[in-house]
């Protein structure tokens, strides 16, 4: 489980482990914002510190209806005590965690000043879920290279299902990203 606290300002904030691919760690504070759906946000300033790698533009389109496109980076994070790749997107705000790593968990905000936040694997009663995932078990995803049978190399998002004392089971490679 991970919390956190909420700000005066009622921003739900957690504290976390974001690592460089050199084993570089930084804890840092990030705010949870359920209006972004992607992964992870960092300042430019945090990126070029851990020297995380490049991998490719992004394009978004927000809130005032204007778009805009950002560099989206490979980074660690460590969420619920395990170490996840995920995409990280360069933006000049506060470090910000997205929908797509709250994916799988359940979040509880006690929205007031100093109120709790806790984000937890959800759960289920039964042995065998609808989606074929087996309980105690949470669908997890980041971003990989991954060998085609052709034999080239691409960035692709790939989920897979972690399951508590087995590690990963499964292996699905969603969508090509280059």
């Amino acid at each position: 489980m991970i919390t956190g606290a909420v700000t005066a300002d009622r921003e739900a904030v957690i504290r976390l482990a974001v690592r460089g691919p050199a084993g570089q760690e930084q804890q840092i504070e990030a705010v949870v914002d359920t209006g972004f759906d992607g992964w992870f946000s960092l300042p430019p300033a945090l990126i070029a510190l851990l020297g995380l790698q490049w991998g490719r533009r992004g394009r978004a389109l927000l809130a005032d209806g204007s778009e805009s496109v950002f560099d989206i980076y490979e980074g660690t994070v460590v969420w619920d005590g395990i170490p996840r790749r995920i995409a990280v997107d360069e933006a000049s705000t506060a470090p910000l965690v997205g929908m797509a790593l709250l994916d799988g968990y359940e979040l509880n905000v006690q929205v007031r000043s100093g109120g709790g936040v806790t984000i937890k694997v959800v759960s289920t009663s039964s042995s065998f879920c609808e989606s074929g995932m087996v309980a105690g078990s949470a669908q997890a995803q980041g971003i990989a290279k991954v060998r085609k049978r052709s034999g080239s190399m691409r960035w692709a998002e790939v989920h897979w299902q972690e399951a508590h004392g087995i590690g990963r089971k499964g292996w699905k490679t969603k969508r090509f990203l280059d």
